[in-house]
This record gives structure tokens, C-alpha cells and sequence, in this order.
């Protein structure tokens, strides 16, 4: 990705079936200093509830340049209306080196959220946002979020309560801390080892 909000998968067609979303076990790199958009489906154009499911797991995001910054999926467009099926999120064991997340996941057709076992450093960053969404008053559906940590220059990273039906209710922060988290971070070749107290975290390739 080497472009300001340029996708690597944009998705526009009416009815554009797509049934599944899977991205893991992968090394995506940044070349652009500033916020990209990995993944983004344009519900004026595309019915979001033929999406069951969208997969991020074990896979590392990164970038050399200090400025980066990551949405991993993002929405545009009116929510499905009650009664269709809602697209199942599971962000999951994924490195964010220098890329910290621009509201990572945004939606407004959430059937259920897990993020977990994520680690997020950025090594020039203060407070930003997790998960941003808009909700409509229908809808309510289950959450996992555990086991997710960050450092570096993070300030805060928040989790916002998505209920309320706006965007900043905030629910709670990720868990931080001010210990080296990689034994080996090597922008240059991609790998990306965790310091054995934050071997539960992250992706392990």
C-alpha cells in the first residue's frame, strides 16, 4: 500500500456477493507516511448483509515511516434494514508496528466483533481511536474484546462502547505498557519477533 486511502479491496457493485473476507497469515507493508484504508465496501452501492463474515487474523501491518496510520475496514452508506444478516468481524492475533489504527474497524451493519490478542506499538502516536461505530437503534449483537495490548508512543488506544449510537462513548482503554515488546523488529525485511512476555499477543509467522 503506497497511496493516502487508496484500497487494496474496494468493494462498489450492486449486489456484489461476497460471502467471506479473509485476510490472514500475511505481511501487508506501508510505504505511504499517513492513513491508509486496507479494505472498504460502499453500502449506497452494495448490500453489506451478503458479507457474512470479514477475517483479519495473524497477520503484520507495518510501516518504517513513524507517521503511519491503518483502517483496516471501513463502510459507507446506510445500515441493512432489521432482519438481514450483518457481517461477523473477527480481528484477531495481528502485529500493528507503526500503524496505529485510525478507527481500525467502522461499520454500521455489526452482527458480532471479536478483537483479540492484538498488538498495536507505534513508536510516534498519542491517544486514537480502536473501533468506531454507528449503530442504528436495532441493532445489538455480542462482543469479544481480550487480551489486546499496546506500547511504544501510544498515549491511549480507547475501545468505544459502540451501544450508544455514537461514536465516542468511551467504555474502556487497551492495556498498556512501557516494556520492549519485539526482541526483533526489522522493517526493512518484515519480521517482526515478540519479547517473550508478549508471546500471547500478536501474529507468530
Amino acid at each position: 500500500m503506497d497511496s493516502n486511502k487508496k484500497q487494496l479491496l474496494g468493494l462498489y457493485t450492486e449486489k456484489h456477493a461476497v460471502g467471506s473476507i479473509r485476510i490472514v497469515d500475511s505481511k501487508i507493508e506501508s510505504l505511504y507516511p499517513g492513513m491508509v484504508q486496507l479494505l472498504f465496501a460502499n453500502t449506497n452501492y452494495m448490500f453489506l448483509d451478503e458479507i457474512e463474515e470479514v477475517i483479519f487474523d495473524n497477520n503484520v501491518f507495518y510501516n518504517s515511516n513513524t507517521n503511519g496510520a491503518l483502517q483496516l475496514f471501513g463502510t459507507a452508506g446506510p445500515a441493512p434494514s432489521e432482519g438481514q444478516q450483518r457481517t461477523i468481524v473477527s480481528i484477531t492475533n495481528n502485529t500493528f508496528y507503526n500503524m496505529p489504527p485510525t478507527s481500525l474497524f467502522q461499520s454500521n451493519s455489526l452482527g458480532g466483533l471479536t478483537v483479540k490478542n492484538n498488538l498495536f506499538y507505534a513508536a510516534a502516536v498519542s491517544g486514537t481511536t480502536l473501533i468506531a461505530y454507528s449503530k442504528d437503534a436495532s441493532n445489538e449483537y455480542t462482543y469479544v474484546f481480550d487480551n489486546n495490548i499496546c506500547g511504544g508512543a501510544f498515549t491511549n488506544l480507547y475501545w468505544f462502547n459502540p451501544y450508544s449510537g455514537v461514536y465516542n462513548t468511551l467504555k474502556t482503554t487497551v492495556a498498556k505498557t512501557t516494556e520492549n515488546m519485539f526482541t526483533t523488529a526489522d522493517t526493512e525485511n518484515g519480521i517482526f519477533i515478540q519479547a517473550p512476555a508478549f508471546a500471547s499477543y500478536g501474529a507468530h509467522q
